[in-house]
């Protein structure tokens, strides 16, 4: 059975590589070089899942934010007083995902805010989902759904199936969507630069960027190609 519809390596890692000590992460990433002549070229999906969210839930709020292009991180890090990318990976994301404010705030003092209140937490929790009413029905349909078929069903018709844990059932469709419109876009540009004849290669992705070895006379061409 499929676990997550996400992409994942192995033998090395390329998507898990080390960063946090120090000496580890200068060995391996110097160690990864663009061909000669090149460049290595990362093409992020900004907001991705925030996007996938709210295509699923429909929840005007969120996609009136997206339309907007505004930041729903900062927000919620200024509610908490805690920064943007702590505020991302350790309250909106775990909400989004099916987490809650016990869980939450034990990581944010893990992250190193060992003085923010638990009360806090409790009362941002409650003003998200106050905020966000489509997204938190969107996730009591997907276990509705879940307990009624035995399976999770994505946009693309695939299914995950087996014994699954209420933060899996709410953020498979998510993740695994994420990944397989990122998978369809390195698919056309490979495509594209075949047809083309075009010296520059699409080498990897890691979770929702796509990383390419770009000639320096393609990277204008690239760029717009990427971006299209």
């Amino acid at each position: 059975l499929p676990r997550t519809y996400r992409s994942s390596s192995s033998d090395p890692n390329f998507q898990n590589l080390p960063k946090r000590d120090k000496e580890s992460m200068t060995l391996v990433r110097g160690g990864i070089i663009p061909s000669k002549g090149n460049r290595l070229v990362e093409a992020d999906y900004g907001g991705h899942e925030v996007g996938i969210i709210a295509c699923y839930s429909k929840d005007p709020v969120l996609v009136k934010e997206r339309i907007g292009g505004i930041d729903v991180h900062k927000d919620w890090g200024d509610f908490l007083q805690i920064a943007r990318f702590d505020a991302k990976n350790g309250f909106v994301f775990p909400l989004f995902y099916g987490s809650y404010h016990k869980n939450i705030h034990a990581d944010l003092v893990a992250r190193g805010y060992p003085e923010l209140p638990m009360l806090r937490v409790q009362q941002a929790e409650h003003a998200f989902w106050k905020k966000y009413r489509g997204v938190k029905k969107f996730q009591e349909r997907l276990l509705e759904q879940y307990k009624s078929n035995g399976y999770v069903e994505m946009f693309h018709g695939f299914r995950r199936r087996g014994f699954l844990t209420r933060n899996e059932i709410i953020n498979t469709p998510i993740q695994g969507t994420a990944f397989h419109l990122l998978l369809w876009s390195c698919i056309r540009l490979d495509y594209i630069i075949k047809e083309q004849g075009l010296k520059s290669r699409l080498i990897g992705q890691i979770h929702d960027s796509i990383i390419m070895d770009v000639n320096e006379e393609e990277l204008q061409i690239m760029i717009s190609l990427i971006k299209r």
